[in-house]
């Protein structure tokens, strides 16, 4: 748990964003790609470390992946601000935000006005609804498809479906969130994972690979577009306290929707 909250998705989401005021979207995206990916690579490398040593050796094995990451970082990855570097489109930003008036515009907010605006909680409000959605469904699909009569092999690759559309979601809405507003695919996503959900929740063998592929493109793409509209909306100052929040808020929902969806 300590190691997630130090180099986790707000860490990892407030660092990328330092470097692009252009392009967020697609570097957000980028980033982001890596917890699916661990989530399809991972599981099959233990089981395989396991087919030829005990499960303890394996796990020794498997912590040389995250030092050798942690030694890399340690080795390459730098702070802008600390190279006297502008962001990617910085440029372009200044002269944005010159056009402004300038009593319109608005800095970066700490927590405590970013709590008092109606985007902060429409965000939350969203984070905790598809945290407890997605954990509900990752967590219990293998036994739910095995209800519906799926061998083992088909409900496990159930969840490599699921795993990696939400891959595909959280870089390819995160370019379009470049190319398009945020806002309509920040909607857009809330539409597919709906959709997604609503199949699923039929019961209808025909009808759960198409839900599968629904509900996993939406929600990659609200995994990455709840960080970027936090960060665009807020700024950089005060963001790891503001997604903090955000990420206390849905972990709760997160444990419920687990707990819940298996009664």
């Amino acid at each position: 748990a300590a190691v997630l909250v130090a180099a986790g998705l707000n860490v990892s989401v407030i660092f990328v964003s330092q470097w692009f005021h252009t392009h967020r979207g697609t570097a957000i995206g980028i980033a982001l790609v890596g917890t699916s990916l661990g989530g399809m690579v991972f599981p099959k490398l233990g089981v395989k470390l396991m087919e030829t040593m005990d499960w303890r050796v394996a796990l020794l094995w498997e912590t040389a992946i995250p030092v050798a990451f942690l030694l890399l970082a340690f080795a390459f990855m730098r702070s802008p601000k600390a190279g006297g570097i502008a962001p990617w489109g910085a440029e372009k930003a200044a002269a944005a935000a010159a056009s402004i008036p300038a009593g319109d515009r608005q800095g970066d907010l700490n927590l405590k006005q970013a709590l008092r605006t109606r985007t902060f909680w429409a965000l939350a409000a969203v984070a905790m609804t598809t945290f407890f959605s997605i954990m509900a469904a990752s967590s219990n699909l293998f036994l739910h498809m095995r209800d519906l009569g799926f061998e083992p092999a088909q409900a496990g690759n159930g969840l490599g479906v699921m795993f990696g559309l939400a891959m595909v979601g959280k870089f390819g809405f995160g370019l379009l969130a470049d190319l398009f507003p945020p806002k309509r695919v920040f909607l857009l996503n809330i539409a597919l994972m709906t959709a997604g959900g609503f199949l699923m929740a039929t019961m209808r063998v025909d009808l759960l690979w198409y839900a599968l592929i629904l509900f996993g493109l939406g929600w990659g793409g609200l995994y990455t577009m709840i960080q970027l509209l936090a960060v665009n909306a807020f700024g950089l100052s005060s963001a790891g306290k503001i997604l903090g929040t955000i990420t206390l808020l849905d972990a709760t929902t997160a444990g419920l929707g687990v707990w819940l969806a298996a009664k």
